[in-house]
């Protein structure tokens, strides 16, 4: 299947594959879904610094850029649970699926971060021991604190609140790849087995 979209938002002009799931001052967040071989046709990268949030293992997915001089990237497989950070650019592209495995994921546009912010690089991969409970900084810098909390099954967990607002993404269960905004101070409890990310937006100077 080829989708037409030429120079405008994929949230207009690709709704099947772009849908918009969590929007505030600080931060845009779109459910991205590419189906196996699925081809979509020109359409605007986000002119922001995104962090792009894995719900499921995903195959392949080349992006030819459409700009002065062009170029072809083919991302590689990608695993649940996983992130990737961009510093962005401004840009324009087509995306083709080459695998049998749909993709599904979150860009997490960062609406308050300059483009080009040199520090967001980096590929994160996804927990390999869901037995026991962890909590890890996975990165941060001077805008954003990204941690990763796993409780354990059967374990009583209880995480802490951010100090700073932040947004949490969810891998559990039948929740995976919710989103929700968490107030600073506020407690999570669950009493069952859980993954989550969360993305704390640091206080602007």
């Amino acid at each position: 299947m080829l989708t037409a979209a030429y120079g405008q938002d994929p949230l207009r002009t690709l709704p099947k594959n772009y849908q918009l799931a969590f929007e505030n001052d600080l931060v845009r967040v779109i459910r991205v879904h590419y189906g196996p071989h699925e081809k979509l046709l020109v359409h605007d990268h986000p002119k922001t610094p995104t962090i792009y949030v894995y719900l499921s293992d995903g195959g392949p997915v080349r992006f030819k850029h459409v700009e002065l001089a062009p170029f072809v990237l083919e991302r590689r497989a990608v695993k649940r649970g996983g992130f990737r950070l961009s510093a962005g650019r401004l840009e324009k592209h087509e995306v083709e699926s080459v695998s049998d495995t749909p993709n599904d994921f979150l860009r997490v546009e960062l609406k308050a971060v300059p483009l080009g912010t040199s520090s967001l690089s980096g590929r994160f991969a996804p927990p390999t021991d869901y037995g026991r409970s962890t909590t890890k900084v996975e990165f941060e810098n001077a805008n954003v604190r990204i941690v990763r909390f796993v409780c354990a099954p059967q374990a009583d967990c209880e995480i802490a609140g951010p100090s700073s607002p932040a947004l949490e993404v969810l891998f559990s269960g039948p929740e995976t790849g919710e989103v929700r905004w968490v107030a600073v101070g506020s407690r999570v409890k669950d009493e069952k087995a859980m993954h989550l990310l969360r993305i704390e937006f640091k206080k602007r100077t």
